[in-house]
């Protein structure tokens, strides 16, 4: 049982009339609770992921052409001991493709620029190897946005935190990575309520394509607004696009839930930190916010997120919170929220989806500039063992990371170099939580997550 009240996730249309499917959804829970009972459960109650996908065929969408503001590379890492043979497609919006081969040598990485390779605004990219064990990301040419290439769609994702204001330019990126055509029906939160636009319902995407959704279009100068794809048939890559001033976003499905820790939120001089949260159930989220700040005493805040609304809270700037660094900053709520956090300077945030514990994470400085910090958090109740190796190099760090506690990996790592400088990250479960940020200006405002 959890701790609080089970809340459903429905649109409110789906949330009357019920009663003819009681005896159905009996059934249904009875088959569900002896499946549960027979899958091994993570310690902590935390789910466990792996963040880049190792993989034989990965995906990747989200980059797009210079007309939307959010060009890119995608590098991609060969982690097996084997040479690896690769044909890569590129498809676009404008329903052409661009096939290329290339061979990568064990331990070694290639990159391509999508724009460069296929006509269109918006791209797909399928990454199809004779073997296992390649990992692959994206990351935009201006700002620090990037999103990990993975091995399969999904048949929900919830986008938080999405803006149309004046000098915002918002897209979401439907890629179908499969050759079978997928449908899905998009529903849009903001903090007036829920809707569910009629052009954005039964949107079909044909096998390996890409359909490309301008949200301002049916969102007008709206900030802090979410978007849920339920996919009734197939399954979608979705990625979020965001551009506004020199900060883009490649913005990853988040994940509703009651308890989360965003272990590096900035509160820097000069900063904006904005916690944004996403309630797509029919109960009403009381969601209290606790801030580890260095020696500082921060009062926990709290924020009411109505159903089927969205809502936020401003971390920095908050005259109840210090100038001073990163702040862990641990989240309950009493009905399942999704959450992002955006990041940088006043009128223009970089959007991202937070970490979840994982047992495996790549940290690259895909841009050479440097990290700031690179951070590992346990956010469990348990220690966990964390292996730390560069890639290249045949020397390991290990570390004993108790409960709430963090270790650093900023030192000793060629960061800069974006051949040498990643670590390959592999912890005990329950995992681990990876947070990196590039050196700028102010600090705190350029993150990854690790692939």
């Amino acid at each position: 049982m959890g701790l609080y009240p089970a809340a459903s996730e429905d649109s409110p249309e789906e949330v009357v009339n019920r009663r003819p499917t009681l005896l159905v959804l009996a059934a249904s829970l009875l088959v569900a609770g002896l499946l549960v009972s027979l899958v091994p459960r993570s310690r902590g109650g935390v789910l466990v992921t792996s963040a880049h996908a190792e993989s034989s065929a990965l995906y990747c969408s989200g980059l797009t052409s210079s007309q939307l503001g959010a060009q890119g590379t995608i590098t991609i890492r060969n982690l097996s001991n084997s040479l690896r043979h690769l044909e890569i497609t590129v498809h676009s919006d404008d329903g052409k493709s661009s096939s290329q081969t290339a061979a990568v040598h064990a331990g070694d990485v290639t990159t391509i620029q999508p724009d460069s390779l296929a006509t269109g605004h918006a791209f797909g990219v399928d990454i199809i190897a004779d073997g296992p064990g390649l990992a692959a990301v994206e990351n935009t040419r201006e700002g620090h946005a990037t999103a990990p290439c993975v091995a399969s769609g999904s048949s929900k994702s919830l986008f938080a935190g999405l803006s149309t204001v004046v000098g915002t330019d918002t897209y979401l990126n439907l890629y179908n990575p499969t050759a079978t055509p997928a449908v899905t029906n998009l529903s849009v939160y903001t903090a007036a309520g829920f809707s569910a636009p009629t052009a954005l319902q039964g949107i079909t995407v044909a096998g390996h394509a890409l359909y490309s959704v301008e949200l301002g279009s049916h969102v007008v100068n709206t900030s802090n607004f979410a978007v849920l794809s339920r996919v009734v048939h197939g399954q979608l890559l979705s990625v979020a696009t965001m551009t506004g001033g020199s900060l883009p976003s490649l913005i990853t499905p988040t994940t509703s839930t009651r308890k989360l820790t965003l272990p590096a939120v900035t509160t820097a001089d000069q900063a904006t930190s904005v916690i944004q949260f996403a309630n797509t159930s029919d109960k009403e989220a009381t969601v209290t916010a606790k801030f580890s700040l260095g020696d500082f005493q921060v009062a926990p805040q709290t924020v009411q997120v109505l159903p089927f609304s969205t809502a936020s809270l401003t971390v920095s700037p908050n005259s109840a919170i210090p100038a001073a660094g990163n702040a862990i900053v641990s989240l309950t709520s009493t009905a399942p929220v999704g959450v992002s956090l955006g990041v940088g300077t006043q009128g223009h945030l970089a959007v991202t989806s937070p970490p979840r514990p994982r047992t495996s994470t790549l940290v690259s400085d895909v841009y050479g500039d440097g990290f700031d910090f690179v951070t590992v958090l346990n956010p469990n109740s348990v220690s966990v063992s964390l292996t730390v190796r560069p890639l290249g190099a045949a020397a390991t760090r290990r570390f004993e990371i108790q409960p709430g506690h963090s270790v650093s990996l900023t030192e000793g790592v060629p960061w800069g170099s974006v051949a040498a400088g990643t670590l390959q990250l592999t912890s005990t479960s329950p995992g681990v939580i990876v947070t990196g940020a590039w050196k700028t200006k102010p600090a705190g405002i350029g993150l990854t997550t690790g692939y």
